[in-house]
């Protein structure tokens, strides 16, 4: 018989009081900032957080880790503790931040969430495992990812400490680290203009093209590709993911410049058909596991009735 894991066993959860109250510190949170600590377990991350903010946001699907919580931080006055899923959760209208040990099995749910809401926080501290980490940070640390250019226009993203794996219980398999995302004071894109940056990064990050020349065929002319890298710097050779975030920014400037409208539409819904494409391949799989699970439950129940006969 296949069964839920609870979500409680598929979490890992900080065992030290003392690191979380120094790495609240590093956060340089205010005494009249709104967090938000997703996944909050017992409490710990939202106790310490208390002791530094206006209010904290304590968000828990589990039940019993849900009770648990609110039973361990019931004193204290500025904390409030909601049994809900994240991924359903209506999240602030107004000013917020967030700083939480995230369930790394939604880590792209939980960030697709919070950056892509209406409404994003103003900064973010998440417990991650470092390999989906560097995703969002991009270079310097690693190649950039559509990921990482998604959320460049608005953030600074970094990792600003890195776990010990007998941080947590149980301990995780892979490397865990806090990615800190900070609103950046200027955007490098313009709201009103981030819907077409977007489909812009998403139509060349999603082509798989083997270099940046054949990337950016068909938008670009084979000309202005060629003085475009020796404009910017970069080897028609290199792979997309190669190229840094200034340099896919400056891309997106000079495609507003030089590239006829007719051209523009080609990118023009990519974003889009990106998260359809991914919902499809989720209720794919879904379905795929339910299937899995039922035709578990029919072997099983023949061989409950083989067995009786015997």
């Amino acid at each position: 018989m296949h069964t839920q894991i609870p979500l409680k066993y598929s979490q890992n959860f900080i065992r030290d009081p003392k690191l979380v109250d120094v790495l609240v510190e590093l956060a340089d949170l205010d005494h009249s900032d709104t967090v938000l600590d997703i996944g909050t377990g017992d409490g710990i991350i939202a106790r310490s957080l208390a002791k530094h903010v206006h209010k904290v946001i304590a968000i828990e699907k589990d039940s019993g880790l849900f009770l648990k919580a609110k039973e361990n931080l019931r004193e204290l006055k500025n904390v409030e503790v909601i049994l809900d899923d994240i991924v359903r959760f209506k999240l602030p209208r107004s000013s917020y931040k967030v700083f939480a040990n995230i369930p790394f099995s939604i880590t792209a749910e939980i960030v697709k969430k919070l950056f892509e809401d209406e409404n994003p926080p103003k900064a973010a501290h998440l417990f991650m495992q470092k390999e989906a980490a560097l995703k969002f940070c991009g270079a310097p640390l690693a190649n950039e990812s559509l990921s990482s250019l998604l959320y460049k226009p608005f953030y600074d993203i970094k990792v600003v400490y890195n776990f010990k794996k007998e941080d947590f219980d149980p301990i995780p398999s892979k490397d865990v680290c806090l990615l800190e995302f900070k609103q950046k004071e200027k955007f490098n894109v313009a709201p009103q203009q981030y819907p077409e940056y977007r489909d812009f990064v998403t139509y060349f990050l999603t082509r798989w093209k083997s270099n940046i020349k054949q990337d950016l065929k068909g938008v670009f002319s084979n000309l202005q590709t060629k003085i475009l890298a020796e404009r910017l710097g970069f080897s028609l050779d290199a792979k997309p993911t190669e190229l840094n975030y200034d340099t896919w920014l400056n891309l997106y400037k000079e495609f507003n410049k030089i590239v006829p409208p007719y051209k523009k539409r080609i990118i023009r819904g990519s974003f889009l058909q990106l998260n359809l494409n991914q919902l499809n391949m989720r209720r794919t799989n879904q379905n795929n596991l339910e299937q899995y699970r039922n035709n578990g439950r029919s072997t099983n129940k023949r061989h409950n009735m083989a067995s009786r006969r015997r």
